[in-house]
């Protein structure tokens, strides 16, 4: 779905429901509709009574000290503020980026991932199985096949950059971090959201910020596997997967898309709550 398309649904839904965030209840509208609602269209239907940046930005603090930030600098967090999203060069070693990825490739070749499309099906029924041809794992410190220096260096960095965005918005403290490796013939993932714009600073159940470490290679910039997103509502622009490279964005506010993979990519993701 492009970003002019995706307008086109938001006027739709602008035009054909009178929608209320606070009053939404999924028994309620799939009585008025008549079956489930697509998570694009619902999406839509949110955007159109209320820009899901304007939401996610009430869980902002009003001030941050920009001396007690480890890792990230005040203007990484001003770009998350004002457009969403932001990435980040040169906060992960390329050595340890490239260790991370020859491990990845191991896992992968070894059976040790699970493949996306399998994971979670009954949960999201709209989805094209076939559009994405990545495995997984998730990462737990000193747990399971992925144990490695290289990887625990990485989750240290995602725990520090954890910490720095809690000076900047209101965190629960939860956290999933996950290793994906797409293999390379094509594969791609279709557009769509990490979760649904929060505001409540109790809500435990949507992810709040979206964190990905890219264990991409020099060779593979030119391949394609870059990430599109659809920001700020109306447009789109391509975020290369550039090796080491760190993109942190709000989960229920940016849709993104990644674009078909001709070698194999990896990454790091972390979605924190």
């Amino acid at each position: 779905m492009t970003a002019a398309e995706y307008d086109d649904l938001k006027l739709k839904q602008d035009n054909d429901f009178d929608f209320d965030v606070d009053d939404y209840n999924q028994d309620e509208m799939e009585d008025e509709v008549g079956e489930d609602i697509p998570e694009m269209e619902l999406l839509a239907m949110m955007d159109a009574e209320e820009d899901s940046l304007l939401i996610a930005r009430r869980l902002f603090k009003l001030e941050v000290n920009p001396e007690t930030l480890a890792m990230l600098k005040q203007e990484h967090l001003e770009a998350l503020y004002q457009h969403g999203f932001v990435y980040i060069d040169g906060l992960v070693d390329l050595g340890v980026v490239a260790e991370a990825r020859r491990v990845a490739g191991q896992l992968s070749e070894a059976g040790d991932m699970t493949p996306a499309a399998l994971v979670r099906m009954e949960d999201d029924p709209f989805r094209d199985r076939k559009a994405r041809d990545d495995v997984i794992m998730w990462l737990h410190r000193g747990q399971g096949a992925a144990v490695n220096p290289a990887l625990d260096v990485i989750l240290d960095k995602l725990e520090v950059i954890q910490r720095d965005l809690g000076q900047a918005i209101k965190l629960k403290g939860g956290v999933e971090i996950q290793l994906a490796v797409y293999k390379g013939n094509g594969g791609h993932y279709e557009r769509h959201r990490d979760a649904f714009p929060v505001d409540d600073e109790e809500d435990e159940e949507q992810r709040r910020v979206t964190v990905v470490v890219y264990l991409t290679d020099e060779n593979e910039l030119n391949v394609g596997g870059g990430l599109k997103v659809f920001r700020p509502l109306g447009s789109e622009q391509t975020i290369d997967a550039v090796p080491g490279r760190v993109m942190i964005f709000l989960s229920g506010v940016v849709d993104h898309e990644v674009l078909p993979v001709y070698n194999m990519r990896a990454a790091v993701s972390a979605w924190m709550r």
